[in-house]
């Protein structure tokens, strides 16, 4: 058994299309100022819970990974989550080789005790532990050498998540920083952006298994801008936590677009810009960067387009021209690129800039 110390995991999650492999193969890589090691492996995941979700509602994420013979459980505890840029303590411990017919059960106690939150009972969530879903996928992975001493882990992940009888489709790319600042994750992100569209991965690959085992559906975000109209001035804090909000609804009602098609949403992906620009245009009167007017433009710009063609839509009884216009309207990766840009500034506004040396 191999004890390995805690890590802080920072990494940026986008969903990607089927022929991703191949446009880093033949157009991303060739273009990159950098050297890189390829690995390609399958992984099975088998992700465990109690019956009444004891560490779901402690926000852990506990799971053993399998390549080949070879077993690893891993503990993740509650962080952050920013508009597709993750950050999470993250424990492992490698485990002793296993044949196939062995039972695949974690061991709690090889966590160091300061993995758990305070009074949390592990001995009892020992024998209440039981397999809750799985995933299963081919990972290629590329270890980057980048400019400014920069390390970054980037995979592509395709595979499924399953539970309850049910899958679900896993097709992403996850940037990993190894070394270097945040600012260079997002760098290499817009890149990528460069030679595919790609979308915001909001939710972990636990979170959508955890969704799948309890047959739950993706639950709408919060978003109360209330107080744009009671205050002047907005503090810091109070921006912060109502763009990651807006961030929210922007993905919620992307992602529900990009499923099926309706008018709601796209009156209240309209409603949800109308209140980022709102917000963007109180604080940027205390904020006159450069990135910050940037924004700003790109989010007015954006509201304008596609109410005017909202307007049109409203005019006519067949839903099917509009819906091609407006779908190539967001889906589309300057919307991803915006989404990233103002991720970037509540990081950068939270005055936590985020590294790893």
């Amino acid at each position: 058994m191999i004890v390995k110390n805690m890590e802080h995991e920072i990494e940026l999650k986008l969903l990607a299309p089927n022929n991703a492999g191949e446009v880093i193969e033949k157009s991303f890589l060739p273009f990159l100022d950098g050297k890189y090691v390829k690995e390609t492996f399958e992984l099975s995941n088998y992700y465990f819970d109690t019956p009444d979700r004891i560490l779901r509602k402690n926000d852990i994420g506990l799971r053993i990974r399998g390549n080949g013979q070879n077993f690893e459980q891993t503990l993740k505890t509650a962080g952050t989550s920013v508009g597709g840029l993750h950050q999470r303590p993250e424990f492992n411990v490698q485990l002793a080789n296993r044949d196939g017919d062995s039972e695949i059960i974690p061991d709690l106690a090889l966590f160091e005790s300061t993995a758990w939150p305070q009074d949390f009972d592990v001995e009892s969530t020992q024998t209440q532990l039981s397999t809750l879903f799985l995933t299963r996928f081919i990972r290629t992975s590329y270890c980057l050498d980048l400019p400014r001493a920069c390390q970054v882990e980037m995979v592509w992940d395709r595979g499924l998540i399953t539970a309850n009888g049910q899958s679900k489709v896993i097709c992403e790319i996850e940037l990993e920083l190894k070394k270097g600042q945040t600012e260079d994750l997002f760098d290499l992100a817009r890149l990528l952006l460069s030679f595919m569209y790609l979308s915001i991965g909001k939710d972990s690959k636990a979170a959508r298994g955890y969704r799948l085992a309890d047959l739950m559906s993706v639950q709408k975000p919060q978003l109360d801008l209330g107080i744009l109209k009671t205050h002047n001035k907005l503090h810091n804090c109070q921006f912060i936590q109502l763009a990651e909000q807006s961030l929210d609804c922007l993905q919620y009602y992307l992602d529900s677009l990009a499923i099926t098609y309706s008018r709601v949403s796209v009156r209240e992906f309209i409603a949800c810009l109308s209140g980022l620009e709102s917000l963007f245009e109180q604080f940027g009167k205390y904020n006159s960067s450069d990135v910050f007017a940037s924004i700003l433009l790109r989010i007015k710009t954006l509201h304008e387009d596609i109410s005017k063609l909202y307007s049109e839509l409203e005019k006519q009884s067949n839903d099917k021209v509009y819906e091609t216009k407006i779908s190539e309207l967001l889906f589309q990766s300057k919307t991803t690129q915006l989404q990233l840009d103002i991720v970037q500034l509540v990081i950068e506004e939270n005055w936590q800039p985020l590294s790893i040396n």
